[in-house]
């Protein structure tokens, strides 16, 4: 039963994340949320699982939009490889460590996305201003959810644990 808590979660956040247009519609910021599973799945399970992880919840996400396919997959998997490479130096039970894990997430997540812009359009005139703009949106409202996320997803992990202990 535990091991179907996080894929039914990842479902919802997937859910969550699809259908957010349509519970406040004519807000352009969506929350990454599964961008943020994958950074506190990173951070308890190390960077082989913290990769592989990514990469499966970058491959649901590039087989549901309609963006450059392999994008997530590889976003995704180095996010969770390099988060979990600091699974033993940093304090994982804090929303401190999970914050700036987050913002750094955000952040290399758009630069990559700007990067490949780049290359396919090889110009940055007329549109580089308002992608600076979305990027600073994306990031504070990745930031102000991953408080909430942080707490709900601390809560499951704490009660799995306990159930597990028996």
């Amino acid at each position: 039963m535990s091991g179907l808590i996080w894929p039914v979660f990842l479902l919802l956040l997937l859910s969550l994340q699809t259908s957010w247009f349509a519970l406040f519609p004519g807000n352009n910021l969506t929350p990454d949320f599964l961008l943020l599973f994958v950074v506190f799945h990173a951070m308890f399970s190390g960077s082989n699982k913290g990769a592989l992880f990514g990469a499966m919840v970058g491959l649901v996400q590039d087989v549901l939009a309609p963006t450059t396919f392999g994008f997530h997959i590889v976003t995704r998997a180095l996010v969770g490889f390099f988060i979990g490479e600091t699974k033993e130096r940093v304090f994982k039970d804090n929303a401190q460590g999970y914050f700036v894990f987050v913002g750094v997430a955000s952040l290399f997540v758009k630069i990559s996305h700007f990067i490949l812009l780049v290359i396919v359009t090889a110009s940055v005139s007329g549109w580089i201003l308002d992608y600076f703009i979305g990027t600073i949106f994306y990031l504070f409202v990745n930031l102000i959810v991953s408080l909430p996320m942080w707490l709900v997803l601390q809560k499951i992990g704490t009660w799995l644990e306990k159930r597990d202990s028996y």
